[in-house]
């Protein structure tokens, strides 16, 4: 504050919440040598997979629109050409797969993302756990 005035302001308009889940996989358990269909390391690592590789629709709010619109011009004239095509009808989509690939933070402001963190699987190299596996 100067003179009574204030001469800056800081705003945050919203913030990511992080949000925990565990994905549990339950199977027969026995010895590693005679291998079931039901092992839930292999289900485990395929509902990772699937986690791994979802990419959440493009939501534009307001705030990220007018960086984006803001941040155009600053870049180089390749990248500045997708940002500008991002909310297009012809183009759009193509644009927003660009933009999000150039930079994983322009993808998390683009959309909801999700990451898989920490696998817990298995008691011993040569036992199929029964319920092992949890991410």
């Amino acid at each position: 504050m100067k003179n009574g005035k204030w001469n800056t302001s800081a705003w945050q308009a919203d913030e990511k919440v992080a949000y925990n889940i565990a994905v549990v996989a339950r199977g027969t358990s026995g010895h590693a040598s005679q291998p079931t269909k039901d092992n839930p390391v292999i289900h485990l690592a395929a509902a990772v997979a699937k986690i791994g590789n979802y990419s959440a629709p493009v939501h534009f709010t307001s705030i990220v629109r007018r960086y984006f619109e803001g941040l155009a011009p600053l870049e180089d004239d390749e990248i500045g050409k997708w940002i500008r095509s991002m909310d297009t009808a012809d183009r759009g989509e193509h644009a927003q797969r660009v933009i999000s690939d150039a930079s994983p933070l322009w993808n998390a402001m683009l959309r909801d993302t999700i990451a898989p963190t920490v696998v817990t699987a298995g008691v011993a190299n040569n036992v199929i756990p029964q319920r092992p596996a949890q991410t």
